[in-house]
């Protein structure tokens, strides 16, 4: 996965503690935009995933019944 263009506010905070995550607005709306994004991006993996399953027992279930091809 990539978060490149999600930028962490936490890089070169002038005010970073280590308790600080708990208390700072501005890391709470990253880790929702971060969470989101990893949320769309492993619907769209597991679509692709049952694709590419459904294909493949199709293309298993065409060969079961045809036979391999003959070249």
């Amino acid at each position: 996965m990539s978060y490149n263009y999600i930028k962490c506010p936490c890089k070169g905070c002038t005010g970073h503690t280590e308790t600080c995550h708990c208390f700072c607005e501005d890391y709470k709306e990253y880790k929702e935009a971060l969470s989101a994004e990893t949320k769309k991006e492993r619907e769209e993996k597991r679509v692709t995933s049952s694709i590419l399953s459904m294909r493949n027992e199709r293309n298993e279930a065409l060969r079961r019944k045809y036979g391999a091809l003959k070249r």
